[in-house]
């Protein structure tokens, strides 16, 4: 498949969702199916999901990574001059090649490296202020910066890309809904991402949803059920009911069962 082809297709698949408490990506058989056909990065802006989560994927596939590995890259006059202007990922991405061996090239020459764009630009706060608020390309063009310098900020500071939805946010039965619920509920109402619930919430000053998991009647369970029944019935780790079970004093519900507690009862 032509490079070309394959990054139009994967830019045309929906960014990469996330679920459970690790927020871990939901990949699908058709963003699987075009892992290795551009560079991991490019992969991971088209998804927005980070590089080091496409890496892993396709290694754990067996994908090869994009570029030859196998074979001595001949350079050209062309490519050798990149070398003292740019930076190896941005020479590799050019030319569809590793970065490993723009850096064995640049060595062989005696070339020093180039400090990334992206990190010699100093980002006051007015200049972040519309991160995650703007296309990146339109902030890119107004700060007379690369896209992938201003999406690389954006992911540096863990604030997701603006995505476009049909949506109505300034509508009162979707500000009625925001944080009524989590705001995963309230995306699968939606058909959105998390994310985006959450920034648009945040824009219009509603704080999000609370609810005390520990009320009397659940308090009143530990450790006459296993933890871990307690954490799946609301909703969170195991570890944090063992936690406040142990901060009031409660042993475990099997070193009851084992002591002949009369206080415990079945599941």
């Amino acid at each position: 498949m032509p490079r070309s082809s394959a990054l139009a297709r994967a830019a045309a698949l929906p960014v990469l969702k996330r679920y459970g408490p690790r927020c871990r990506v939901a990949w699908t058989p058709a963003h699987e199916a075009l892992l290795g056909v551009a560079s991991d990065q490019e992969l991971a802006d088209l998804w927005s999901v980070s590089d080091g989560a496409v890496y892993q994927r396709r290694r754990m596939l067996a994908v090869p990574a994009f570029g030859d590995w196998g074979r001595p890259q001949p350079w050209t006059t062309a490519m050798i001059a990149t070398l003292r202007d740019h930076h190896d990922s941005h020479i590799a991405k050019r030319f569809g090649i590793t970065a490993t061996s723009v850096a064995i090239k640049r060595r062989e020459i005696g070339i020093e490296k180039q400090i990334p764009h992206h990190l010699a630009v100093v980002w006051t706060p007015a200049m972040q202020k519309d991160l995650g608020k703007r296309l990146d390309g339109n902030i890119a063009e107004e700060l007379g910066l690369s896209i992938h310098t201003v999406s690389t900020k954006r992911r540096e500071l863990g604030i997701p890309r603006l995505r476009h939805t049909k949506v109505e946010w300034a509508s009162a039965r979707v500000r009625k809904l925001l944080g009524s619920a989590p705001d995963s509920r309230i995306a699968r109402t939606l058909d959105v991402d998390s994310e985006t619930v959450r920034i648009k919430r945040t824009e219009a000053g509603i704080p999000p949803y609370h609810v005390d998991r520990w009320t009397p009647a659940i308090v009143k369970r530990l450790g006459k059920v296993p933890d871990q029944v307690i954490a799946k019935k609301i909703g969170i780790d195991r570890s944090a009911v063992a936690w406040q079970r142990r901060r009031r004093g409660i042993p475990r519900w099997d070193e009851r069962r084992k002591a002949g507690d009369p206080r415990r009862s079945r599941r």
